[in-house]
């Protein structure tokens, strides 16, 4: 049995057992060692290219390569309910690779090793100008890539502090780099901070590879929310509402976060989302409905031009922050990938 735990399997017969459960080939072989690892390889069906993975020797017995949520621990399991085998052992043998594929089937139904790629990630250190941290100087003033969006009309570069997104280096972050964005106090319409037009463009190729997923660390000193934002066709589109009850969306205080939310993440291709209305911006206040109800699946095919977040506000203390800002393909195994245990 592929596992580092001695004797897991304690057959003495290398004979292989063969069987199939659902659309997935089997063939299971016992060492003639019983102390020595087994090999596990996983290979597509109707190629001779076998990938090898192996159970990760530690206390949560880990699995590289394998189906998601089948560790060491669990496999053992399964050959601790099954005796040493004598040869010929046929129905036993079976009844065996049965127990093995249903075990993997049952934790990860189709869910073979995947590719996680990183396209993009932002992290909001600046280098320039002289002082890119100045609250006086908003975010698109400053080697970033984004942009604030707000309802200050007064060119936004040359003021970032008076309501719309600057950076700051005053708190603690997630990432360790104490950098990141927040807006200022002054306006209650909505804000939201984006990646410029040619900072990345998110292709059409890159999103039918597999899933595209943002991830951010964020807060905001309301309980309105804020969204995942993508622009596909010159038109804006918003994930479901974050933060919406209290100690779900982090903690700002004197313009600077003491709390996180770290991590959170939303699919762009299947996910739920909201296109915004027409006649509506990203700076519409909270209190004018600007996003659809009707909820659709993913955003629409096409290039993503633009990317960010938008946070709900109503009034002129309305503060959000940003950090972190990954995206990420995440790259299915081929199609009709099998697993062999030998």
């Amino acid at each position: 049995m592929c596992s580092h735990e001695r004797g897991a399997c304690g057959a003495t017969s290398n004979r292989p057992y063969r069987g199939t459960s659902g659309s997935v080939n089997w063939t299971f072989s016992e060492t003639r060692n019983p102390g020595a690892p087994g090999r596990c390889r996983w290979r597509e069906r109707g190629t001779t290219t076998a990938i090898p993975f192996f159970f990760r020797p530690d206390d949560d017995g880990r699995v590289f390569g394998a189906p998601t949520g089948v560790t060491k621990s669990a496999v053992s399991k399964v050959m601790a309910a099954n005796p040493k085998q004598k040869e010929g052992g046929t129905m036993k043998r079976m009844m065996t690779l049965l127990a093995i594929a249903g075990l993997i089937l049952a934790l990860a139904p189709g869910a073979w090793a995947q590719t996680i790629n990183v396209l993009y990630t932002e992290g909001f250190v600046a280098t320039s100008p002289t002082d890119p941290y100045d609250p006086e100087i908003a975010l698109q003033g400053t080697d970033t890539g984004w942009e604030s969006v707000s309802g200050w009309t007064t060119p936004p570069e040359s003021y970032g502090g008076g309501n719309g997104f600057y950076l700051e280096n005053n708190a603690s972050t997630p990432d360790g780099d104490s950098s990141y964005t927040l807006n200022g106090a002054g306006n209650s319409g909505s804000k939201a901070a984006i990646a410029q037009a040619g900072e990345f463009t998110i292709s059409e190729a890159q999103r039918s590879q597999g899933e595209i997923v943002f991830t951010a660390d964020w807060a905001v000193n309301n309980t309105l929310g804020m969204r995942f934002i993508a622009e596909v066709g010159g038109k804006w589109y918003g994930s479901e509402i974050f933060g919406t009850d209290d100690g779900s969306n982090g903690t700002i205080a004197s313009a600077a976060v003491t709390e996180w939310v770290e991590g959170t993440s939303v699919n762009v291709n299947s996910g739920t989302w909201y296109a915004l209305l027409d006649g509506k911006s990203l700076t519409s206040r909270w209190s004018d409905p600007a996003w659809d109800t009707e909820p659709l699946s993913g955003v629409p095919d096409g290039e993503i031009a633009r990317f960010g977040m938008n946070y709900n506000h109503a009034g002129n203390g309305d503060i959000g922050a940003l950090d972190h800002f990954v995206v990420t393909v995440v790259i299915p195994p081929p199609a009709g990938a099998v697993l062999i245990i030998e």
